[in-house]
């Protein structure tokens, strides 16, 4: 996991891979290791971006990453691991 700090507030976040971003966030919930099945699918080919926090953490993470993602995916944990 990495860290970094957004007004003062640490947020830690999953940085796996290269290649085109994906920022996978999640209700308050669930966690980043929701995401894990679906990162283990996609491979090294896509860097995913996937905060520990909640779903407001995701614009912090974009802004301060200078991500552009190619994609971005929220979801709650009952429909994740599917």
């Amino acid at each position: 996991m990495k860290q970094m700090a957004v007004d003062g507030i640490e947020i830690a976040y999953l940085d796996q891979g290269e290649g085109p971003i994906i920022i996978a966030a999640h209700c308050g919930s669930a966690s980043h290791k929701e995401w894990l099945p679906l990162i283990e699918k996609l491979g090294p080919e896509w860097r995913v971006l996937a905060p520990r926090g909640r779903l407001g953490e995701t614009e912090a993470i974009q802004h301060l990453a200078g991500a552009k993602p190619a994609i971005g995916l929220a979801c709650c944990a009952p429909c994740a691991g599917n």
